[in-house]
């Protein structure tokens, strides 16, 4: 297929939205088998013409500094991410522009660059705030709902070497009552999650993979959500009582090898400045806080943040 498509861009005929949706497709397939070269040079190829060029050229950097973290080849990771960045800032494209720039501060902060992770965040953030001086419509939505999820993911940088606070929780389902004090000398990622959201819900071969190969390790997963009045079909519709034996059937039908806390309110979420979900705060064995995650379609990202604390003996932390 990849043959077939490769012959398809030297149609001198095609339109050139339709070469670029080729070559992004080439990429993935580059990507998938691990040619990753090839997928720089296609990425490399792209033409600058097009009217959603810069669009083309995030996904397309986006993709690869997935590929690279898969390789756990990082620094190239962050190079390419940097590409994606930057690409959809000249876009113009606000959601596409804060999308890239958290996957790069993760980035940076998995390599113990949080200062740049910080830095970047916070330029991001004054641009927008320029803006919205002069946003009107819609558009001042979109500025400041993004404006206040850049807050909240400075708010985490600063989360990070700190004691992991405690989780308040109302109810315990499927899952014996914890406190992430008594989870010392245990390494802890801890997802914050809701059942109605798709994200979520795509972590979960994930986290169940995770579970599998690294509890041996010293890995305990802990899930918290909070009460959305959710029934399997529509958020505000169940009662407390029904939302709580959805979510016991839940983890019985989707086999997950841990359960779930409800939070008190929204208090965990507002402590650990949870706005998006799901979000993955992984804890050393000395109770504090290393890494956090959201979801940005790089789960390897977390994997690696996961095994990077794992290795790590109780004496280093």
């Amino acid at each position: 297929m990849v043959a077939v498509f490769r012959e398809l861009l030297r149609d001198r005929t095609l339109s050139e939205e339709d070469r670029q949706r080729l070559r992004l497709y080439l990429i993935e397939k580059y990507c998938e088998s691990g040619r990753l070269r090839e997928a720089e040079a296609e990425r490399a190829a792209i033409s600058p013409e097009a009217f959603n060029a810069k669009e083309v050229m995030a996904a397309a950097a986006m993709r690869l500094a997935v590929a690279y973290t898969q390789a756990g080849q990082l620094e190239q990771a962050v190079r390419a991410q940097e590409a994606a960045y930057e690409a959809a800032r000249s876009s113009g494209l606000v959601p596409l522009a804060w999308k890239t720039a958290r996957a790069l501060a993760e980035l940076y902060a998995a390599l113990g660059r949080v200062g740049e992770g910080r830095a970047l965040l916070a330029r991001l953030k004054d641009e927008l705030q320029r803006q919205l001086l002069w946003a009107e419509g819609e558009a001042v939505q979109t500025l400041t709902r993004t404006v206040s999820q850049i807050e909240s993911t400075l708010a985490q940088l600063e989360l990070i070497g700190k004691p992991a606070p405690e989780i308040t929780v109302v109810k315990w389902i499927e899952e014996p009552p914890t406190r992430l004090a008594d989870l010392r000398g245990r390494v802890v990622a801890l997802e914050f999650w809701a059942a109605w959201c798709p994200d979520c819900r795509g972590m979960i071969p994930h986290l169940r993979s995770w579970a599998a190969r690294y509890e041996k390790d010293g890995l305990k997963i802990l899930a918290v959500t909070r009460y959305y009045g959710f029934n399997g079909r529509e958020v505000g519709r169940a009662s407390k009582e029904e939302e709580e034996r959805f979510l016991a059937e839940f983890k019985r039908l989707r086999e997950l090898p841990y359960g779930t806390a409800i939070d008190e309110g929204q208090r965990s979420f507002e402590t650990y400045h949870v706005t998006w979900v799901p979000t993955i705060v992984i804890i050393d064995r000395a109770g504090r806080i290393r890494y956090i995650f959201t979801w940005n379609e790089n789960p390897s990202l977390c994997e690696w943040m996961i095994t990077r604390v794992l290795s790590e003996s109780a004496s280093e932390n």
